[in-house]
């Protein structure tokens, strides 16, 4: 669930891109904002931070938020999104990543078009012509009666030859494996979700990890739950033997580490005095778990400066372009003694 400052964060966001607020108007106060929303001044400011931070919003020399403008060159460049699903919910590392994508293309003056696959056959959208189009939430792309040469996967997860620019998650699996390694964990343990062991930036995941674990001679557990809900959490952690002697673990992404913290917390494991736990996306919402989530950040955002690079280079993309990931330490790993 959003906090209310990311709530608003998100509409004001939405109605940048939309173009409801235009490049060098000022925001409304804060007051005039919280009394448009509803929330308190506190909430509207943090929002505000985080949008100055993320470099949709500048300040003026009379201390106004004024919104970024759009530089003249490159405002010809058209590119293309293909979502697997614009009427669903994102996954919130998606989200980032066409977030990052889109604030990208703002400041660069580049338009950016969306579709999902069902509605490609749209004739706005097929009828133009494209500098290159991206995918994200796919594994390959419809090529027929899309005007472009040059194709882009922003995941890990081509079924063909198509280029794509992701997180290298392998190196990311084997940073986590470092950083328990390094807290003096022993007996970890890895918990991944059954329908999607196989998808590749999990895969990629739990090989870096157990490879990593393995050359310092340290055994692994593994286990799957169901599904990443709490439900599913607190069952495959009750029935986990090794667990009660363990004294790390990993969780394969940050939305599932949130329902395995409410798992853990109703078995009474202390965490991290107990048992350190280390997630994997870097969402926004991990620093905010109590205790704030230890981390494997992506690069959201040289994700997208890249492929966009890539997008309006002047050759054919090709091969894979990974990206290494952050450690990002919190409260929720700690050295045992």
């Amino acid at each position: 669930m959003q906090n209310k400052y990311q709530q608003l964060r998100n509409d004001l966001l939405s109605e940048l891109v939309l173009g409801k607020r235009l490049p060098g108007m000022s925001l409304p106060s804060e007051r005039e904002i919280a009394r448009s929303y509803g929330l308190s001044r506190v909430s509207v400011r943090h929002a505000v931070t985080c949008l100055l931070k993320e470099g949709f919003l500048e300040k003026s020399r009379t201390g106004r938020n004024v919104i970024c403008g759009i530089p003249a060159e490159n405002a010809k460049k058209n590119l293309l999104l293909i979502v697997r699903n614009l009427n669903s919910v994102l996954p919130d590392i998606y989200r980032m990543i066409y977030e990052a994508l889109l604030l990208k293309c703002y400041l660069s003056g580049i338009s950016l078009f969306c579709s999902s696959e069902e509605n490609l056959a749209d004739t706005s959208i097929t009828k133009r012509s494209y500098d290159a189009v991206m995918g994200l939430g796919i594994t390959r792309f419809p090529k027929k009666g899309l005007d472009s040469d040059r194709f882009i996967l922003l995941d890990d997860v081509a079924e063909d030859k198509t280029c794509c620019v992701a997180t290298d998650n392998f190196a990311g699996g084997v940073m986590a494996a470092e950083h328990l390694i390094q807290c003096g964990c022993k007996k970890p343990l890895f918990l991944g979700i059954a329908d999607a062991q196989y998808y590749t930036p999990f895969y990629k995941r739990i090989q870096g990890f157990c490879s990593r674990m393995e050359e310092a001679g340290i055994p692994v557990s593994c286990r799957y739950a169901s599904n990443s809900s709490a439900l599913s959490a607190l069952a495959a952690l009750q029935s986990w033997s090794e667990l009660k002697k363990a004294d790390g673990l990993f969780v394969v992404h940050d939305y599932f580490a949130v329902n395995v913290y409410h798992a853990l917390q109703r078995m009474e494991i202390s965490v991290p005095r107990d048992l350190s736990v280390v997630g994997f996306d870097g969402l926004p919402s991990s620093a905010y778990l109590m205790p704030s989530l230890t981390t494997i950040a992506q690069p959201v955002n040289r994700i997208a400066g890249k492929a966009v690079e890539l997008a309006l280079s002047g050759e054919k993309p090709t091969g894979n372009i990974l990206l290494p990931p952050e450690l990002i330490i919190r409260e929720s790993t700690e050295e045992k003694v």
